[in-house]
């Protein structure tokens, strides 16, 4: 979830619609997921949740790009914003991602995972647009 609106410049409605690609994105990595890792027990959670872990930086270090370079900010730009605040959100995001992949691999159905993922990244985006939005 990123915010696209901000008291500056108001509702930025060229952005928001291409901010979809993050819930397309989570919806493949996720099902790929299943795919090399899958079942419920406490072992084949732990690989998962890892694999989160593992993929964080990465995830992060895209949203942070993407949305420096859609609001017209160059890769330097972007490489800055990543530089600056990558590892930051990253500490927050082990606080909170890793417990809530956790149930969600083990008690969640696989087809509702996502929804869980995207219900859990409500609370997240507040916290992440207010990271991306930081100067």
């Amino acid at each position: 979830m990123h915010c696209s609106y901000n008291d500056e410049q108001g509702f930025d409605s060229d952005v928001s619609p291409l901010m979809s690609h993050a819930g397309l994105l989570g919806s493949v990595y996720m099902s790929a997921l299943e795919r090399r890792i899958p079942g419920t027990s406490a072992s084949r959670v732990a690989q998962k949740v890892a694999a989160n872990i593992v993929y964080s930086p990465v995830s992060v270090s895209l949203s942070f790009a993407s949305m420096v370079l859609l609001l017209g900010g160059t890769i330097s730009d972007a490489r800055a914003k990543i530089k600056r605040d990558l590892v930051e959100t990253v500490v927050a995001g082990l606080a909170f991602w890793p417990l809530v992949h956790a149930v969600n691999f083990k008690f969640v159905p696989v087809s509702h995972r996502v929804v869980a993922i995207s219900a859990a990244a409500v609370v997240w985006g507040v916290y992440f647009s207010g990271q991306i939005n930081r100067q």
